[in-house]
């Protein structure tokens, strides 16, 4: 339960794209997957462990596997998936700078300002013209 709500406690973290959202995605992302890992492992993995140890086995004769023994190492096998929090993959920081400033939006509204402004001054300047 507590995994949980933390875990949608950082889910907006996760799903935002404002301002500091470069640092606030890896951080919830990073986290939402430790929760989730560190749950998985103390309900399922842990106890299966335990199960697995606390038996005697005897050496001399060949033992047959058990299906709990089989779940949790399909279980373990299935789990050792590669997740990537982040798929942009930069060679050089000319490329890095060039994508910061492709993705900063206040740069953005900024050249937009600057371009609305062009246009007022040159409206102004054939206003002028026309009346003088």
């Amino acid at each position: 339960m507590t995994a949980t709500v933390a875990s949608l406690g950082f889910l907006p973290m996760a799903l935002s794209g404002s301002a500091g959202a470069e640092v606030q995605k890896p951080l919830a992302t990073v986290v939402i997957g430790g929760l989730i890992t560190a749950t998985f492992l103390t309900l399922f993995v842990l106890p299966l462990l335990y199960i697995i140890f606390n038996t005697k086995i005897n050496l001399k004769r060949k033992p047959k596997m058990k299906p709990i023994t089989t779940a949790a190492t399909l279980l373990f096998l299935c789990s050792t998936i590669n997740l990537n929090a982040q798929t942009v993959n930069i060679s050089s920081i000319d490329e890095a700078i060039n994508i910061a400033i492709q993705n900063n939006q206040s740069i953005k509204a900024n050249d937009l300002e600057i371009k609305a402004t062009e246009s007022l001054r040159k409206n102004c300047k054939r206003i002028a013209q026309i009346r003088f």
